[in-house]
């Protein structure tokens, strides 16, 4: 099931529970309901290119990507409220969760057991979901800890994924804020 139909499946959900009023995304009916994280992987993967870990995590832990709540990952916008839902609403999110681990652990290659890389995708997924939450909810009042929590999470997470570890007071190449 391709990524982009997962997540038009969890915002039709969303729109069906009828919890989200204003939901951060917009009316989850509008034709173009799907995130610009979706767009981009499933542009690279239309032209056969398959996205780096590295550059998944340089877009989706970005400030652009951040601060882009119109058009952001329906994951990290809603995580905590799936959890008050249905059961088809969770199984929903669960089922592009998975997508979405499964796409970080083709990136992790072959250099571990199979149940390793699956280990470290999930963990790359479910930090990289819950750091944008975390990033956005600080953004307007502490936007110094927003950033400092992007930054964090690339470089480590880059590290969990199989990235050379940087020397300190040195960063990964970053999308511009």
């Amino acid at each position: 099931m391709p990524l982009l139909f997962v997540c038009e499946n969890l915002l039709d959900a969303i729109a069906e529970s009828g919890v989200f009023a204003g939901f951060p995304l917009g009316d989850p009916r509008k034709p173009l309901r799907h995130c610009d994280v979706c767009n981009r992987h499933m542009a690279a993967v239309k032209d056969g290119v398959a996205s780096s870990l590295g550059d998944q995590l340089d877009y989706y832990l970005s400030a652009q990507h951040r601060d882009n709540l119109a058009g952001g990952c329906a994951m990290a916008a809603s995580a905590s409220e799936i959890g008050r839902q249905a059961d088809d609403i969770s199984a929903r999110y669960s089922e592009g969760f998975e997508q979405l681990v499964s796409i970080v652990e083709a990136t992790l290659g072959a250099t571990s057991s199979k149940v390793r890389r699956h280990q470290r995708a999930l963990v790359i997924v479910a930090a990289m979901i819950g750091g944008v939450a975390v990033a956005r909810a600080t953004a307007k009042s502490r936007r110094d800890l927003s950033t400092d929590v992007l930054a964090a999470l690339r470089r480590v997470l880059g590290e969990v994924g199989g990235e050379r570890p940087l020397p300190l007071g040195r960063s990964v190449k970053r999308s511009s804020e």
